[in-house]
């Protein structure tokens, strides 16, 4: 899915898929990933944005994995905090959350697009496509695979959509060849994510979720 205004993007990415440019008619987000949806066939649809920039064998990658994510969507780039915990806790293929979110590059099994196009058609109030997405998964109650690396990242920092400029890199870019994707995936929750600990501190005991902004403040003041 693309915008006129990335007309040189986009057609590179076509060149290196060697597919179907659909672009955005009408400055409607929801309407290019709908169109998009559609146009895909066989068992999976992938869409990648514009800005999207593949990694090395990337689709000798998908190709494999889809052998084995199922019904589940699959996230192919990802940052934030849930990616930062994936790769801090050695996760090495993918790791189940709730979305899929930050649609830069996903993969839709074609079985779920006519109900996801329907249920998203029916949420006029949300403007923009990705909590269309994230809304009807959570709905289903089907949770998104994300691979570990990500394999596609932004091409940049500037976003067509908001005016904010923020890091929009993946956590961890690279390719998927090595990947051994029947490695089952790692559940990130608050409970894997910041698990309870205890610190203690002159006879003190507290207990504390790690690795969160309370868990630093009091390592930094001799809690262990």
């Amino acid at each position: 899915m693309a915008d006129e205004r990335r007309r040189e993007w986009a057609f590179e990415l076509s060149r290196q898929l060697g597919a179907e440019i659909v672009w955005d008619q009408k400055r409607d987000v929801w309407d290019t990933r709908k169109r998009s949806l559609q146009a895909g066939f066989g068992s999976h649809v992938l869409i990648v944005q514009d800005d999207g920039v593949l990694s090395e064998g990337f689709e000798e990658s998908v190709n494999a994995l889809v052998e084995y994510s199922g019904d589940h969507p699959v996230g192919l780039f990802v940052r934030g905090p849930r990616a930062r915990g994936a790769i801090r806790m050695g996760v090495e293929s993918w790791w189940v959350g709730s979305g899929p979110d930050q649609n830069v590059a996903t993969v839709f099994p074609m079985s779920q697009v006519p109900d996801l196009i329907k249920w998203g058609d029916s949420r006029r109030h949300l403007h923009a496509d990705d909590p269309r997405i994230r809304g009807f998964y959570a709905e289903a109650h089907i949770d998104c695979w994300y691979t570990v690396p990500s394999l596609v990242d932004h091409r940049g920092d500037e976003s067509l959509i908001s005016r904010k400029a923020p890091n929009r890199r993946a956590e961890l870019f690279g390719s998927g060849l090595t990947v051994d994707w029947s490695i089952p995936p790692t559940i990130i929750d608050k409970h894997t994510l910041n698990p309870v600990v205890w610190l203690e501190k002159d006879g003190a005991r507290r207990t504390v979720r790690r690795f969160t902004k309370t868990w630093e403040r009091m390592v930094a003041a001799g809690w262990k």
